[in-house]
């Protein structure tokens, strides 16, 4: 019976080295309901995440108004969903080279345990088919 449990003990901490292993999880936020939160540091213009639309077709080009949200939420990844918009004190950007893959990266130092955030309106100036803020967005 010991050796199951420790089998099981054994298996549980690999899965969560494995769920962990990308430095990111997602918890409360202060901001709004949950939030992206850091693992691990990340040093200003490291990559947080190397492609937040990695569930659409790698060849398809996006970088208009025309997609629809229903397509927008199937490609985004689900760390994408939980990245708060913060206006002042932000510390992520989405950027591309090929409107194809869209990297997070830190444009500040990121501790661990920090929440991962993103000015929405200044993405949104650059990829017009994310979203902007909304009035009723919490500023921090």
């Amino acid at each position: 019976m010991n050796k199951y449990i420790c089998l099981i003990v054994i298996l549980i901490i690999i899965i969560c080295s494995l769920i962990k292993s990308d430095g990111l999880y997602i918890s409360k936020s202060t901001i709004d309901g949950l939030g992206l939160f850091a693992g691990k540091d990340y040093k200003t213009g490291n990559i947080i995440i190397p492609n937040i639309f990695h569930n659409k077709p790698n060849d398809k080009i996006i970088n208009n108004i025309r997609i629809s949200k229903s397509q927008f939420d199937e490609y985004i990844i689900e760390e994408g969903k939980y990245i708060n918009h913060c206006s002042v004190q932000y510390n992520s950007d989405v950027i591309t080279k090929d409107k194809k893959i869209y990297k997070l990266i830190a444009i500040k130092d990121i501790k661990e345990g920090e929440e991962i955030t993103a000015n929405y309106d200044r993405v949104h100036f650059s990829y017009p088919f994310i979203a902007k803020s909304s009035e009723t967005f919490n500023n921090c």
